[in-house]
């Protein structure tokens, strides 16, 4: 599996994290919101990161498929 490969994947945890995110160092690959490859020692800059962390709005629903 190449790094890329394995920035996309690390990103969709991070896109789903809630609170927090763990790795085995700072040096773990991720792709930011323009799809560039980052290294984790610039995840407290990652917009995308930093809403996740957010509350989510009381009572939104979104629905995962038509019904």
């Amino acid at each position: 599996m190449g790094t890329s490969a394995v920035g996309e994947i690390n990103s969709f945890i991070i896109g789903n994290a809630r609170n927090q995110v763990y790795a085995r160092d700072h040096e773990f690959k991720f792709k930011n919101e323009a799809g560039e490859l980052r290294s984790g020692a610039t995840l407290e800059q990652d917009k995308r990161f930093l809403d996740a962390g957010k509350v989510p709005e009381e009572g939104k629903v979104v629905a995962l498929k038509p019904a």
